[in-house]
């Protein structure tokens, strides 16, 4: 299996570019932002350029941290299964 990478602020910035070279070296990932639009887009792009990987798209906002990082953490386990990586 593909390692998992969760990546929060996937949508922009820093986030959305390493979003890119994860994908390209071979990782699934766990896409986290507050913006479930720009996700979305990102994930069905690195679904067409990669289709052999997983890229799930977690629209959350995680200025109330510990229930939000919580419930996201246990939604991309039961969705793509263990994280090996996080980039935050």
């Amino acid at each position: 299996t593909q390692p998992v990478a969760l990546i929060t602020g996937a949508s922009k910035g820093i986030g959305f570019a390493t979003a890119h070279k994860l994908a390209a070296r071979g990782y699934s990932l766990a896409l986290a932002s507050r913006s479930a639009d720009v996700l979305t887009t990102l994930a069905a792009t690195l679904r067409q350029q990669y289709p052999n990987q997983r890229f799930e798209a977690f629209p959350v906002d995680l200025s109330q941290p510990i229930p939000a990082c919580e419930q996201l953490v246990t939604d991309v386990v039961n969705r793509l299964g263990a994280i090996h990586a996080l980039i935050n």
